[in-house]
């Protein structure tokens, strides 16, 4: 993504020189990326960031040109003007051949306005300055650097390009507030430095000197002051682990908020482990991208990111790749940047599990996301998986497939996840597979249907994503680990390759990006207190793996939502420090499981290599999502055997504490802290066990996939489970694929009903498929509305995995369901939008009428609740929801459209369990949403709405029916 910076950030980010000093325009840093310059020659030339220089290089062909030219051209945004500019700097190298030819002429040029030759360069860098005072350059758009080379080949590099204010207009902004954040950079990537080594702050270039400075501890408390030094550069003793903030003043001017920068371990001080259970969403591949950082980052993103992940202790991260980049022609691979990250992650022992869920057009023929191809996708799973042995150990073939970011079917997925597995184990054997992760509890039965079509044995392992409050997380990985039971892959481990937060709301402070948020300091205490409850949270209920999400910065949601650990510029958030700690305490330490020391203060209980435990302890606070928690004590006391134990906070600093009699006496607060010692402790809910999964699939043949493309006579319900078939019967096309090098041969079994257009026996080369047209009659037992399509069949001697549609047939509810129709009143609905919502009665359309409006900072969602009242509209025995639908609004398109069953259990807790329904139209239209799945008995209140696109909606919603079974 490429980010302008505004022309109002001249005054946010002035920088301040002494008063007979030049000062650097602060846009100049944007015009050092690669992306910004686009080819401009008299023949032939490419344009790409050279890593190791650290510079743009530009190589060129005179491609039969007789006046050869080369000068690479930056086009000025708005906020890039060279009125007043005094000078133009930059650092310039040719190569070797290219000075050996010889070189005619160098010249930069501004235009309109001006060209002005320099020194032509030589094979060092060199330092050039133009002088452009004088100059009328108010209207300059382009901008040009280079040469006129003699030979035919020429290659150069820049770097370091700077627009510098003149001292006389430098005055006139002298005024303007100085931000910390912007004048200071610390010596050490994402400012995070490890113990042992000296802490160094340095002015930017052109900063004038602060008289004073102060650093304080993230409590506060001061833990350095003095002058600034004459030099610019501020060098101190290393203060141990934590995270502080340095603020400047003096000097007659406005410096603005601080420049944090952390102290973690030295990871040499300490065993890393690879498997450790705390790891992170580093998606470097896509987020640290030259062209996504934009210009707050000065160096190497994919570097830093990297650097980080070591400094933090990750045994792994999670990473991204995009199958359409990596084979932009069949059979033709470009590794490219992810190559280059899956190399810097290796060269610090950081293991990875990479994910893509992009599928090129030239694979889909029906489906809109997934692949259709199969063959395709095996081919480019077997190349991903042998291209990366040895440093991508756990692939995940798509994301979030429930949700987003896929809209075909759950057997669809199924079948495609059948193929990337079969890929996947033959390029490398032992890499780990996992399905694209599951994003939605209460569980929805689309997982049932990927599970009915025997996919079970194409994952190693199952991930899911969670962004819920840590309250609801003993419950969704209960389910979730009922659901691999109930489907033979009760022993498969179970990683959350996401889990994130969004109780801190969305950014609360500007951020120097136009258009996007940031956190404030309040709510990065926020997203670090949620981590270690979270990840501690997840392993006592029994997740084996967790990736918080996620490491580089990023905005959703209009830019409004903020996540990662990272700020735009790079530096990290306290919340960075957290998760150091957990890997660095805990990362070697087996959990035991969950107590709690005292009441609404939650335990998880460790044994550490050497015998000792660790208890990790907090108290609940507002954020964990706990409905009846009691006011938490200020103190907790443990029971100790003996000895002194080591106290460590959430960020990591450690202290000793001798008990008394036996005991420990210890503060508590919201944020986590851990104490390691011979504590008399044991868990009491221990880590569940895992059971043992199906060994039916070891006798399967998995090489033979299926996969069906219904025709317009069936409809995909919404909820991506299940199909409608109004009619009769219904058309299909049957794909059969052998992904082996074998031939097969064998034959396709159907059940739930009568199939036409099968061949008796089938017969499929390697590596090839064969289709057929068809057609299904369903069949129904006496007052129902359900059946399945089930294909199965033996080839070569061993059962084939199933291809299952479930299957509703909307015109039989109608004759055999019951309705009770819930009155259309008003009065019933309670507002439930992330703008302002108005609730009405609108007389000619016999409807309740929503009207919402927007602000810019607001979230797009509508998601009005209408109570039931219980019991006489209890969904117990309900089929579905029924209703009528209309609406519009300023802008077309909706992201997003829901009806959410509440549901309560018994403890007050509460859930959404989120079934996805056709978006509505200016129309009025039908929807019918099926309840399966779903606790019924727990509903307590439905939510009909969506997320729009536009600033002002009207809806209308009338007719809604509890449909129950006959």
């Amino acid at each position: 993504m490429k980010l302008t910076i505004s022309i109002l950030l001249l005054a946010a980010f002035a920088v301040l020189l002494r008063a007979d000093s030049p000062a650097v325009q602060p846009w100049s840093a944007g015009l050092n990326r690669a992306g910004r310059f686009r080819p401009n020659t008299s023949g032939r030339m490419s344009v790409e960031y050279d890593r190791e220089a650290k510079a743009v290089r530009c190589s060129a062909e005179r491609n039969g040109a007789a006046d050869f030219w080369v000068y690479p051209q930056i086009d000025l945004k708005a906020s890039e003007s060279f009125a007043h500019a005094g000078k133009l700097r930059f650092e310039i190298q040719a190569d070797a051949a290219t000075v050996r030819d010889g070189i005619n002429c160098a010249f930069v040029q501004i235009s309109p306005g001006a060209e002005i030759p320099f020194p032509v360069p030589g094979t060092e860098w060199r330092t050039v300055e133009v002088d452009l005072s004088g100059r009328t350059l108010d209207k300059a758009k382009v901008l040009r650097i280079g040469i006129n080379p003699k030979g035919d080949r020429a290659v150069f590099r820049l770097r370091n390009i700077q627009v510098e204010v003149p001292a006389a207009f430098a005055a006139k902004i002298a005024a303007s507030p100085v931000p910390v954040a912007s004048a200071v950079e610390a010596a050490a990537p994402g400012t995070v430095f490890h113990v042992g080594q000296p802490v160094e702050l340095r002015l930017k270039e052109g900063v004038c000197l602060p008289e004073t400075y102060e650093i304080t501890s993230i409590d506060g408390e001061t833990v350095a002051s003095g002058s600034w030094p004459e030099s610019g550069a501020l060098t101190l003793p290393n203060p141990g682990i934590g995270y502080y903030a340095l603020t400047l003043a003096g000097n007659g001017v406005d410096w603005q908020g601080r420049r944090t920068f952390a102290v973690v371990a030295d990871p040499a001080s300490y065993r890393r482990n690879p498997q450790s259970f705390f790891s992170v969403d580093s998606a470097q591949s896509w987020l640290a991208a030259p062209d996504y950082t934009g210009p707050l980052l000065s160096g190497d993103a994919y570097e830093t990111v990297s650097e980080l992940c070591r400094l933090g202790g990750f045994g792994s991260v999670r990473e991204r790749i995009s199958w359409g980049q990596c084979e932009p022609r069949p059979g033709e691979y470009a590794w490219g940047k992810y190559a280059v990250n899956a190399k810097l992650l290796a060269e610090r022992g950081i293991g990875i599990a990479s994910t893509f869920h992009d599928a090129p057009a030239r694979t889909r023929t029906v489906s809109r996301k997934l692949p259709d191809d199969l063959l395709a996708l095996y081919r480019f799973s077997e190349a991903l998986a042998r291209e990366f042995e040895g440093k991508i150990g756990a692939w995940e073939f798509w994301n979030e497939p429930d949700g987003g970011f896929a809209s075909e079917s759950a057997w669809d997925f199924a079948a495609a996840q059948k193929a990337a597995y079969l890929g996947f184990k033959a390029g490398a054997p032992s890499v780990k597979v996992m399905q694209g992760g599951f994003c939605l509890h209460p569980l929805i039965p689309y997982y049932q249907t990927f599970f009915d079509n025997d996919a079970a044995g194409y994952f190693d392992i199952l991930s899911f994503h969670t962004y819920r409050p840590v309250a609801n997380y003993p419950v969704m990985v209960r389910d979730i680990r009922d659901m691999l039971a109930r489907n033979g892959a009760a022993g498969k481990p179970l990683w959350f390759t996401e889990s994130g937060t969004d109780s801190e709301g969305n950014g609360e402070e500007a951020s120097p990006v136009p258009g996007l948020r940031a956190h404030s300091p309040q709510q990065e205490l926020m997203v670090a207190e949620f981590i270690p409850k979270s990840a501690l949270t997840l392993q006592a209920a029994g997740v084996d793996r967790n990736f918080f999400f996620v490491l580089p910065p990023v905005n959703e949601r209009g830019g409004a939502k903020v996540w990662g650990l990272l700020r735009r510029d790079y530096t990290v958030e306290p919340g960075f420090l957290a998760i150091a700690a957990l890997n660095r305490v805990l990362g070697n330490a087996v959990c035991l499981g969950s107590l709690d020391p005292a009441p609404s203060v939650r335990g998880v209980l460790y044994r550490r290599p050497d015998g000792e435990k660790t208890l990790a302890f907090w108290a609940v606070s507002p954020r964990d999502g706990e409905a009846k928690a009691a006011t938490p004590p200020g103190t907790i006391s443990i029971p100790v055997r003996s000895g002194s134990c080591t106290v460590t906070d959430i960020w990591g600093r450690s202290k000793q504490q001798e008990s008394r009699d036996g005991r420990l006496e210890l503060p508590v607060s919201a944020m986590t802290a851990y104490v390691t010692g011979d504590l008399a402790l044991e868990p009491s809910v221990p880590v569940p066990p895992k059971g043992e999964s199906s060994a039916a699939f070891a006798e399967r043949e998995l090489a033979v996939v299926l996969k069906a493309d219904l025709s317009n006579d069936f409809r995909l319900l919404p909820g991506k489970n299940a199909a409608d078939l109004p009619g009769k019967s219904g058309r299909l096309t049957l794909h059969v694929f052998n992904l082996s090098g074998r031939t097969k041969n064998g034959r396709i079994a159907v059940k739930g009903g009568t199939l036409t257009g099968l061949p008796e026996r089938v017969e499929i080369p390697p590596f090839a498929s064969v289709s057929f047209e068809a057609e299904y009659t369903p069949a129904y037992s006496d007052g129902a509305f359900e059946s399945a399509l089930e294909f199965g069949g033996v080839f070569d001697g061993r059962e084939i995995t199933r291809l299952t549609v479930p299957l509703i047939c909307s015109s039989r509810l109608a004759e055999v369901g019951v309705e009770l129709e819930i009155p259309t009143d008003p009065a019933r609905w309670r507002s439930n939008a992330g703008g302002a919502m108005t609730i009405g009665y609108d007389r000619a359309e016999r409807a309740v009428e929503f009207k919402v409006r927007f602000e810019p900072q607001d979230g797009r969602w509508i998601y009005p609740e209408l109570p039931l009242e219980l019991p006489r509209e209890s969904l117990a025995g309900a089929a579905g929801i029924s209703y009528e639908i209309c609406a519009v609004a300023d802008k077309p398109g909706y992201d997003l459209s829901y009806l959410m069953a509440v549901t309560e259990d018994e403890a007050g807790r509460k859930n959404d369990v989120h079934l996805r329904t056709e978006p509505p139209a200016e129309k009025w239209g039908t929807r019918f949403v099926p309840l399966d799945g779903v606790a019924l008995e727990r509903v307590r209140t439905l939510r009909i709405g969506f997320n729009p696109k536009g600033a002002e909606v009207t809806y209308w919603i009338r007719n809604v029916k509890i449909v129950r079974r006959p």
